[in-house]
């Protein structure tokens, strides 16, 4: 049993008791903070005008290291996405937190870099946190196995 940082009273939905979940970023989920960019190929020099897919230069082929390498505001500060079902951030450390969601997994709570929320690829099973849903992942890759709300 992990411990609660928060002691029951931060990074929580009062509303509803169900903790605000924290997962690492996959480049896929840029599309969802980031506004449409235009930005030139460092390789090429052509314009870019939408996230690359698996950050490859649709016009060279030029594959980034990164998602910093065309996205270089990426890390500037906390992102938001919001939509009926979601409300999300992507903060500057690249992780995503979920503050509502109709998913949510039971995990271990979060280090004091977050207290009282979920981490939600811990196996601990300390308390119940917001998710991303099985749309956000790739077939076979979602980490955790989400509930309803």
């Amino acid at each position: 049993m992990g411990t609660d940082y928060g002691r029951g009273i931060t990074n929580i939905d009062t509303n509803t008791g169900i903790r605000y979940g924290v997962i690492p970023s996959n480049p896929d989920w840029l599309a969802y903070f980031l506004p449409p960019a235009i930005i030139d190929c460092p390789n090429c020099g052509n314009e870019i005008s939408e996230i690359p897919e698996n950050l490859t230069c649709s016009h060279c082929e030029y594959v980034a290291e990164d998602e910093q390498e065309f996205y270089p505001d990426y890390y500037d500060g906390p992102r938001y996405y919001e939509d009926k079902d979601y409300s999300c951030m992507l903060d500057s450390s690249g992780d995503v937190w979920v503050f509502k969601s109709p998913w949510k997994v039971k995990a271990g709570y979060c280090s004091p870099c977050a207290p009282g929320a979920i981490y939600l690829t811990d196996t601990t099973e300390d308390d119940y946190g917001y998710a991303l849903g099985p749309e956000w992942f790739d077939e076979n890759e979602m980490p955790y196995t989400p509930e309803k709300v």
